[in-house]
């Protein structure tokens, strides 16, 4: 007869993979979970853009990501457990500057920021979106708006 002794279950981290996509100036989140281990886990990550962090106590990627530039971030969140265990996972986090084309405020470049820059380019609305700053809202804002709308990025300049 064998004696088996077993540690548990363990250490792991779940979380979405590849970590949500970011926009400069919206607000984010992303949560991870711990399972197994002794439980009482610390969280930390290293790679996160300038303004993000990590729970400590809760394992939550939170707060406003203020750049965008080296996006994609290459990010290792680790948890330790109350018996100094630890477990890793490598993640990729890509943060837009769609910021400027985000005219509608809704938290993401949607089919609102669309219409409202054609109704202010058929001058049906006030012209206060101008993403170059001239004062001039024509086809070429629509066509940025609508770029960034199906996720082909901001081109404002």
């Amino acid at each position: 007869m064998n004696l088996v002794i077993s540690t548990g279950v363990p250490l792991a981290i779940s979380g979405p993979a590849p970590l949500p996509i970011g926009t400069v100036g919206v607000s984010y989140t992303a949560n991870m979970t711990a399972t197994g281990g002794a439980g009482g886990y610390t969280w930390s990550a290293t790679g996160l853009p300038t303004a993000l962090g990590i729970g400590m106590n809760i394992g939550a990627i939170t707060d406003t990501p203020s750049t965008s530039t080296g996006s994609p971030f290459s990010v290792k969140v680790t948890v330790t457990d109350s018996n100094s265990a630890t477990a890793s996972m490598n993640h990729s986090l890509i943060v837009n500057s769609l910021a400027v084309c985000e005219v509608a405020k809704g938290g993401a470049v949607t089919v609102a920021d669309v219409q409202l820059m054609v109704n202010e380019a058929l001058g049906l609305a006030s012209a206060a979106n101008g993403l170059n700053g001239d004062g001039v809202i024509n086809a070429v804002h629509v066509q940025i708006v609508l770029n960034a709308a199906l996720s082909l990025g901001c081109a404002a300049s």
